[in-house]
């Protein structure tokens, strides 16, 4: 009897030890980080990177806004309706909060694209008019 115990202790062990060890492999599998694919380009990660990129690409037309005459580009005017926002890209900085900021594309009606570069968080460039407008333009992000 003390031996039958024994071996099913020792199975029981053996069990649970090959279990663990297969769950510990499996989150492990998990939690890797993926390879990079050197197919892809290398993320872009500062503001001057990407804007030299938009510039590469002939899209170096910038909008301005004012609470009075709303979005400005290309000659016109443009209402929140004639807009919509198809890149958006967030920066962070490394060490102060206050460099936070945002670069918006914007293509309009006729399909001219520019770009609309904001601070972002408690210090906005253009305050809570311009936040509002943005939020009534629509958004189609594109993927590169």
């Amino acid at each position: 009897m003390f031996k039958n115990k024994c071996i099913k202790y020792i199975i029981w062990h053996f069990a649970c030890v090959y279990v663990f060890n297969k769950h510990n492999r499996l989150k492990q599998i998990i939690m890797k980080t993926p390879k990079k694919d050197k197919t892809l380009p290398p993320p872009m990660s500062t503001i001057s990177e990407v804007m030299e990129l938009l510039k590469e690409r002939g899209l170096y037309h910038e909008f301005v806004f004012s609470a009075k005459e709303g979005m400005q580009a290309f000659g016109t005017t443009y209402k929140a309706e004639d807009l919509t926002i198809i890149k958006t890209y967030r920066f962070e900085g490394m060490s102060d909060p206050g460099d936070n900021s945002t670069l918006y594309l914007l293509e309009n009606k006729k399909g001219n694209i520019g770009f609309i570069l904001d601070a972002y968080g408690s210090e906005s460039n253009y305050g809570s008019t311009f936040i509002a407008f943005l939020k009534a333009i629509p958004v189609q992000e594109h993927i590169d």
